[in-house]
């Protein structure tokens, strides 16, 4: 669907599934937390980007875990229901490099008990 779209600001279009390629990414950017691809970015020791879109209801304690897992971009969408975010911010907090990730929200929401 987006062949065409990024080729001047890509690199690549990657189409097979994710856990096939997610090796090739230094980093992850979703716009979306409720794909199946989301869960397992915050598994790995990458970058987590995420579209914190204004009115989106997020449980508080899991939005404070999420919080200190992945970098949240501040966005809405505008009067034509486009989505909007600072790119420079995004820009900045991709420039300063992985820090190690807090794993906090993985330990806490998605394995619960730890891993036997």
């Amino acid at each position: 669907e987006a062949e065409g779209v990024f080729d001047s600001i890509a690199d690549g279009i990657l189409t097979e599934p994710f856990e096939k390629v997610y090796h090739q990414a230094d980093a992850f950017f979703f716009g979306c937390t409720t794909s199946s691809t989301f869960g397992f970015a915050l598994c790995l020791h990458r970058p987590v980007f995420v579209l914190d879109v204004e009115g989106q209801p997020w449980t508080p304690e899991a939005y404070e875990l999420l919080c200190r897992r992945c970098v949240m971009i501040p966005s809405c969408f505008d009067e034509k229901n486009r989505l909007r975010f600072d790119e420079d911010l995004f820009l900045e907090k991709l420039d300063r490099g992985p820090e190690y990730p807090d794993f906090a929200y993985v330990e806490e929401l998605m394995i619960p008990g730890g891993v036997s």
